[in-house]
């Protein structure tokens, strides 16, 4: 949505720099032997084009194997709602705000549902599920950030979840469709009220507005 040379300029670099980060993340992982991998499936050694509606059908009659989408879209969205979890069990530990507190618990309980109906679906077609990342945070009470801070991050990682069950809407079979829409819902829900708290508590910087004509 930029114009501007230099603006344009930034956001490409805003762009390489995550992607040499994960580079390295990834190589780090692989190396020392912590990176999950996704689930395997065979490469085909044809093109095969979908020949009846049925393909679509997730509800009546015998489901056909998830397909390489899908099944991306279920690993990643796991994957996601783990890191989520572990982060919400750290957060709420820490938080100095009971209102906060309750949210991030709040949080915890909705990532560990969302775990465990992308777990299911993987393993009702026979592919493997994550390791969790709870064992990872510490006992600490101590908080290394404000609640501000936290309330911030969690309610950015709402808005990429939401993002990210929208686009895979993409999928095709109808009850996976209906699955993403559900769990979009329950995250839009959460996120709205983490926004209550963040502007009850005067932590919501309003952004720049059109100006406001009289009529």
């Amino acid at each position: 949505m930029c114009t501007r040379t230099d603006i344009r300029k930034y956001f490409t670099e805003c762009v390489a720099d995550p992607a040499e980060i994960y580079n390295r993340v990834i190589s780090a992982m692989l190396s020392k032997g912590l990176y999950i991998r996704p689930p395997y499936i065979p490469v085909p050694e044809n093109i095969d084009f979908a020949k009846k509606q049925s393909y679509l059908s997730g509800f009546l009659g015998k489901q056909r194997p998830l397909n390489s989408i899908e099944i991306s879209h279920l690993f990643s969205e796991l994957q996601r709602n783990l890191q989520r979890n572990a982060m919400c069990i750290g957060f709420s530990q820490v938080a100095r705000s009971e209102q906060v507190q309750r949210y991030m618990e709040k949080g915890k309980e909705i990532a560990s549902i969302h775990v465990k109906t992308f777990s299911s679906l993987l393993m009702n077609n026979n592919l493997p599920v994550s390791m969790t990342w709870d064992s990872g945070v510490t006992e600490s009470k101590i908080s290394p950030f404000s609640d501000k801070l936290m309330m911030q991050q969690i309610r950015s990682s709402n808005v990429v979840l939401s993002a990210s069950y929208g686009r895979a809407l993409s999928v095709v079979r109808h009850d996976l469709m209906v699955v993403f829409l559900q769990l979009q819902a329950e995250i839009l829900k959460f996120l709205e009220d983490g926004l209550k708290i963040i502007i009850e508590n005067g932590w919501f910087e309003k952004p720049p507005q059109a100006k406001e004509h009289l009529h």
